[in-house]
């Protein structure tokens, strides 16, 4: 149900306003898009409210989209009165006057359409609050563009929502630069116009200034929580000349990205303007009007690729010694039962994300990486840096002249505690110190996991400095004689790629080697950031001799990343990796002859392939080989041999060999043979003469020769087989 109340006219529509029972408040229709005739009803219509204005409503709302209203605060560019007082109208509330712009309140339906309202000023209306209306405008404008800070931040950076209430951005390059770019309209306008005037005052709040401010002073706060915070740049009179900014003001360290980190910059600057004139007593004097401004931008920055806080291998690492006070943190004094530092921890230092772990000769930890590790160091900070060991009269104070001799520091303010990590990469070459001062105050977090640094292959030294501040008498508040003493937290450590393998790539078409393979164009060396394997490389070539083609070795020499070899060979390679103990070898065949060719192709080594030649064996141009065909097996008959088994009068068989060749011996059996065959032939179906026989040989064993397939049986003593040889041994019957 719908109880109307007026009917107007905006934005080339009738749209009839009225209290809306659905939505329980009031609403709008646009006429055109009632599409029934409505049913008029006999009850009371909902009586409008006794402030109710058509054309207040209206002027709240953007093209009469309803929504919850909210008193917003907005901030316009002085050329822009007219249109805010056709938007809301006369009576709409100034707050305030200052610097070339107003300040408005007003009763808005916040929602997208008002946003894009905004928009359209391009920049010259602003949302000063409430903040969720300001946050809502942030994330509308983010949804619709890729946004890119280069105004602010230059590094890559991508919106990424909030955290704790922040916007929140992620770099994806580990440079990022913060820079502020101003307009010079404040600079060069005249004396009736808002204009820059310096300020004498040193303070911003609480924040204490080394000089005046000038014309304008630029800070920048990092914190870790969002609410302590800790100036990192304070610059003053950054305003005076017309300005061309190009240089960074402040690049957020590789600490501070890894584990995220707030920011705040605070822009304050004075103006003013002559807004008339007038007589005191009988001198005239302008009368002019001041105004002091803040811009705070707050935002919170971190690493893309940040490091998982997961540690599945962890090892802890450094241990604290006193090192005295005032001399560069150079000796190494144990802790004894009367230092203030004894039995108790600042932190500890551990590395993750390892494979495995050893040892070089001197004992210094070797880390092993494969692909996909992220050997990562951390710090656990154990203490709270105001009340150590739980201990009020003891902190960690503001070294502010102190320098470290192992690393030849310049002197300088090292804050609460100073982290020193120094590089030695596989030449032996040591990089310049990264130095993070006030690292304990402003990059640890107390009882958290604080990421120092990733690390690839290389030699490593960390030291933490720290002074402790010990107060063991005091006066009410006053400090008597408060003693210092320097601590330091020192180790060394190696990072070390566990592969051992080595990545032959074709010059010309770049494309990896496989084993054995062959180019003509020559390759090159890759060992796949792996700086600290020992590779050795052997070349051979093909010589013909007078014994056939041989293997004649040319150089056998040690070998590094990128080396490339063009000329004609065969070159092997030994790659060692002397922290695990693997070796790996490969070969690579560098020429276009078919000989060279039949070696990659069948994978074969100079002698096997000689043997293949010796036997006929021919090459093809794309390096098969092609042997001549086996001869064929032909079968030589022999003369038969005969086995004869004799039959002693007890029925047991006795082998008595003889053979058909040979008529010169005794009791030939050759001769019995062929008295076997005669009779054989002269009665071989009968019977009789067997059974016959028995009155003239009785005892006398029974002889049966087999002969083929025939087999004869004669009365005698002797069993005869006659069988015939192949020629490759195998008997056949």
């Amino acid at each position: 149900m719908f109880s109307p109340y007026s009917l107007v006219w905006n934005g080339d529509f009738y749209y009839m306003i009225g209290w809306c029972d659905t939505h329980g408040g009031i609403g709008s229709y646009r006429l055109e898009r009632i599409y029934k005739t409505p049913t008029i009803l006999e009850e009371d219509a909902v009586k409008a409210p006794e402030d109710f204005s058509a054309s207040d409503y209206v002027g709240t709302m953007f093209r009469m989209y309803s929504t919850e209203r909210e008193t917003v605060t907005l901030v316009c560019d002085d050329d822009l009165m007219d249109a805010m007082i056709d938007r809301f109208g006369t009576d709409v509330k100034v707050v305030e006057n200052r610097n070339a712009e107003f300040v408005i309140e007003t009763q808005i339906a916040v929602n997208h359409v008002f946003y894009s309202w905004v928009f359209g000023f391009g920049g010259k209306v602003r949302i000063y609050g409430p903040d969720f209306v300001r946050e809502a405008y942030y994330d509308l404008l983010w949804k619709t563009v890729e946004p890119t800070l280069e105004e602010r931040i230059d590094g890559g950076i991508k919106y990424n929502g909030k955290v704790n209430s922040f916007v929140s951005y992620t770099a994806s390059s580990d440079s990022v630069s913060l820079v502020y770019e101003y307009s010079d309209k404040l600079l060069n306008a005249t004396e009736e116009n808002w204009h820059l005037i310096e300020d004498k005052s040193k303070t911003v709040a609480d924040i204490k200034l080394d000089a005046n401010i000038n014309k304008g002073a630029l800070i920048l706060q990092t914190s870790k929580d969002g609410r302590n915070w800790i100036t990192e740049v304070s610059l003053t009179n950054v305003f005076e000349d017309t300005p061309i900014q190009t240089q960074a003001f402040y690049r957020p360290n590789s600490i501070q990205l890894s584990n995220g980190c707030f920011y705040r910059l605070i822009i304050v600057y004075e103006t003013a303007r002559k807004v008339g004139a007038k007589k005191i007593l009988f001198v005239m004097t302008d009368e002019i009007e001041y105004k002091k401004t803040a811009e705070v931008y707050e935002f919170y920055l971190h690493d893309a690729n940040q490091a998982p806080n997961e540690h599945t291998t962890i090892k802890t690492l450094g241990s604290v010694v006193n090192t005295g006070k005032d001399n560069g943190y150079s000796e190494s004094n144990p802790l004894d039962l009367k230092d203030p530092h004894y039995g108790w921890t600042v932190g500890d230092f551990f590395i993750s994300g390892y494979t495995r772990d050893t040892t070089d000769a001197d004992g210094t930890p070797v880390f092993l990486k494969n692909v996909g590790d992220q050997i990562t160091l951390w710090f656990n900070l154990k203490q709270d840096i105001n009340k150590l060991n739980s201990d009020e009269n003891l902190i960690i104070a503001d070294d502010t002249n102190g320098y470290d001799k192992y690393f030849q520091t310049a002197k300088m303010d090292m804050g609460r505690g100073t982290l020193i990590i120094r590089y030695t990469d596989e030449k032996g070459i040591k990089h310049g110190p990264e130095i993070y001062t006030n690292y304990l105050e402003a990059n640890a977090r107390t009882s958290a996991d604080t990421i120092v640094k990733l690390f690839e292959e290389g030699d490593y030294e960390i030291a933490l400095d720290y002074e402790i501040k010990s107060t063991l008498h005091k006066v009410g508040s006053i400090e008597v004689i408060p003693e210092y003493t320097n601590y330091r937290v020192f180790f060394r450590f190696s990072v070390r790629n566990g592969n051992c393998m080595v990545f032959p790539f074709d010059i010309e078409t770049g494309g990896e080697l496989s084993e054995e393979s062959i180019t003509e164009n020559g390759f090159r060396l890759d060992m796949a950031k792996s700086r600290y394997l020992t590779i050795d490389v052997t070349r051979s070539v093909i010589t013909m001799g007078a014994n056939g083609y041989t293997e004649d070795i040319r150089f056998n020499r040690p070998a590094k990343d990128g080396d490339q070899y063009t000329d004609e060979g065969i070159y092997s390679f030994s790659v060692k990796n002397l922290y695990t103990g693997e070796s790996t070898t490969k070969k690579i065949y560098v020429g276009s002859t078919d000989y060279m060719k039949a070696l990659s192709l069948n994978k074969i080594t100079v002698t096997e392939l000689n043997d293949q030649i010796s036997q006929g064996g021919i090459i093809e141009t794309d390096g098969t080989i092609t042997l001549p065909p086996p001869p064929e097996e032909v079968e030589d008959l022999v003369e038969p041999t005969m086995e004869v088994l004799t039959t002693d009068s007890e029925g047991e068989n006795i082998p008595q060999e003889t053979t058909t060749s040979d008529s010169s011996s005794e009791h030939s059996p050759s001769e019995k043979s062929e008295d076997v065959v005669d009779s054989s032939s002269e009665n071989i179906d009968s019977t009789e003469s067997y059974d016959n026989s028995e009155d003239t040989s009785k005892g006398a064993p029974v002889v049966t020769v087999v002969l083929g397939s025939l087999v004869v049986l004669v009365g005698g003593a002797t069993t005869a087989y006659i069988t015939k040889k192949k020629k490759n041994g195998g008997m056949g019957q």
